[in-house]
């Protein structure tokens, strides 16, 4: 058990470490493409390929992971991820600059469906397996908001050569978090698992992807959007941005406790309802206050929607199908990520932001639509019979 216990904790250092190279790297180049007087529309072509690089390197991730030795697996991605950013400290220019964040997204997503896969096949059926996911899901989090922070420090302190630098140099350590996964591992598989109606899986990723594209849409601009008419220092950006992701790990937390008792579709439609108000909050209301409010309320949203969504596929899905499905979750994200910026990039020369803002939330409220009425409470789990077995790696 302890041996167990130790490697959830690994994993999560693991998933916090990505989560943030990830988190600074984005926000750095989206203000670096801004310095490079690029034209909105490639500014925003930077959130959409990073997206593409999650949709991609989730189903990639998802597939190989079930025929590989998984430390020689994580590693091999890891290490790719990371390398990436030294190339960009050689200040390449806007093309290549984005085929090195595609890229970089890519291989740190590779990480994610393995990693929550092997948290849900190998904890308890229940709520502790809705504690067990939300605990990495919020250490996810916890990597956005600390990069957000350390992007907003590293620009305010040094060039953006040197920026990318000491990223590159601080997180090649992550690799010695997989380490222990070497030799055998016990993990715990599902007897008789009820699977929910493969229609409210199916309205759930749709639903997931629509929500994307109207989150994605508005940050891939949002820092733009702040510093060109709110005049708002980077410092302030990155603590401002912070805050979603700070909102995120104690609301992914609390609604992890909470799961298994009110129901897990009842947790994400909370997150998709919450989802509608964020455009709404930051076109009327701008200014820092205004901004922070936002970031709080999509913070709280993604928390509640990606437990939720999370611990019902989790529980409605064979183990063995597992990997697969966190796959899909993470691809559909991934999927509206790529989709949304490039709408709302073509759509501010002709709406312009407070148009933008409308036209994501309206694809919210669609997507919150969606999931309200095409999903189904999940089916409880009788006379489940859990037991152990050892997989080598």
């Amino acid at each position: 058990m302890y041996h167990v216990r130790k490697i959830y904790a690994l994993l999560a250092i693991l998933s916090a470490i990505s989560s943030l190279l990830l988190s600074s790297t984005s926000m750095m180049v989206q203000i670096y493409l801004k310095d490079a007087q690029v034209v909105p529309i490639v500014i925003s072509s930077s959130t959409s390929l990073i997206f593409l690089g999650l949709s991609l390197g989730s189903i990639f991730g998802g597939k190989s992971a079930q025929h590989f030795p998984i430390r020689r697996f994580l590693s091999l991605c890891y290490l790719l991820g990371v390398s990436s950013v030294g190339i960009l400290a050689s200040l390449p220019g806007p093309i290549w600059t984005l085929i090195v964040v595609f890229f970089h997204a890519f291989f740190m997503s590779c990480l994610t469906p393995a990693i929550m896969s092997l948290v849900s096949v190998s904890s308890p059926i229940g709520t502790q397996r809705d504690k067990n996911l939300s605990f990495v899901s919020a250490s996810r989090s916890l990597g956005w908001m600390l990069g957000r922070v350390l992007g907003g420090v590293l620009l305010a302190a040094l060039t953006y050569r040197w920026s990318f630098l000491v990223l590159l140099l601080t997180f090649l350590w992550g690799i010695f978090c997989l380490f222990p996964l070497r030799g055998h591992m016990a993990i715990a598989e599902s007897g008789q698992v009820t699977y929910v109606l493969r229609k409210s899986l199916k309205n759930l990723y749709i639903a997931l992807i629509l929500r994307q594209m109207g989150i994605a849409g508005v940050l891939s601009l949002i820092f733009v959007y702040m510093s060109s008419f709110l005049r708002i220092n980077p410092n302030i950006m990155g603590l401002l941005s912070a805050l979603n992701h700070g909102s995120q790990v104690w609301s992914m937390l609390l609604f992890g406790r909470f799961a298994n008792v009110i129901g897990r579709r009842n947790v994400f439609l909370i997150g998709f309802g919450l989802s509608t108000f964020v455009p709404l909050i930051f076109l009327l209301f701008p200014n820092t206050y205004g901004m922070a409010v936002g970031f709080v309320v999509l913070g709280i949203s993604f928390g509640s929607l990606y437990v939720g969504s999370s611990t019902y596929v989790g529980t409605s899905s064979p183990s063995d199908k597992q990997v697969m499905l966190f796959g899909l979750l993470e691809s559909s994200r991934g999927l509206g990520g790529t989709i949304g910026p490039l709408l709302a990039g073509f759509a501010i020369p002709y709406l312009g932001f407070h148009g933008m803002f409308l036209l994501m939330a309206s694809l919210l409220g669609i997507g919150f639509s969606l999931v309200g009425s095409g999903t189904r409470h999940e089916l409880l789990h009788r006379g489940e019979k859990s037991q152990r077995r050892v997989v080598s790696r």
